[in-house]
């Protein structure tokens, strides 16, 4: 018997896709609550403040972790909105190229910024 694959490209099924877009949603979701908790504890929030904050290991690691969480949680619902709604392979690749590129430029331009920091 053989395992047909997505075309999503990066999971085996439609079930894993799944989890994948739910378990980014909570990172993300997690990561903008302790972002708004930090806001509401130092309420003068200034550059060094931020500076701070940002050059400890475990933020950068979260931040990067929660930049690649985006990425896979757009990719998957990007996929399936042009997979239900674009019936033209050639418009539907086209777009999904795109969109490939922009994330992956969105990812790289952040993991440029948080290792900068």
């Amino acid at each position: 018997m053989v395992m047909l694959m997505t075309a999503t490209g990066l999971f085996r099924n439609g079930i894993q896709d799944w989890l994948y877009q739910r378990v980014s949603a909570v990172l993300i979701l997690l990561y903008v609550l302790i972002g708004i908790g930090i806001a509401i504890k130092h309420p003068q929030l200034d550059y060094a403040t931020w500076h701070a904050i940002f050059s400890h290991i475990a933020v950068k690691i979260m931040t990067l972790l929660v930049l690649l969480s985006i990425v896979v949680h757009a990719w998957i619902g990007i996929w399936t909105v042009t997979t239900d709604y674009l019936k033209c392979a050639c418009v539907r690749l086209c777009v999904q190229v795109a969109v490939i590129v922009w994330l992956l430029a969105l990812f790289m331009g952040g993991a440029l910024i948080v290792g900068s920091v």
